[in-house]
């Protein structure tokens, strides 16, 4: 009776450690999981910071190309400014010129 007692015993002990041992994969297992997902989101995260830099850069080239050409625009402003300034006086020049004419 003892020695069958003992069998039971050692055979709930073994299915007990078998439990054991396989509740050890499973966390394990839930681990690697884990792990995986944090690199996951380490590496969306990298991504995300690489986006927005991308975005920042791109930003700056538009702000620095609109910049560009106000400063085009302006120097073309003044140079229309320029030649109308040349025209008019050209223009007096040639009525100065048909007054005198007209004296000789």
């Amino acid at each position: 009776h003892t020695s069958f007692q003992l069998v039971h015993t050692s055979f709930q002990l073994d299915h007990t450690s078998f439990q054991l041992v396989h509740t050890s994969f499973q966390l394990v297992h839930t681990s690697f999981q884990l792990v995986h997902s944090s690199f996951q989101l380490v590496h969306t995260s990298f991504q995300l910071v690489h986006s927005s830099f991308q975005l920042v850069h791109t930003s700056f080239q538009l702000v620095y190309s609109s910049f560009q050409l106000v400063h085009t625009s302006f120097k073309l402003v003044y140079t229309s400014f320029q030649l109308v300034h040349t025209s008019f006086q050209l223009v007096h020049t040639s009525f100065q010129l048909v007054h005198t004419s007209f004296q000789l």
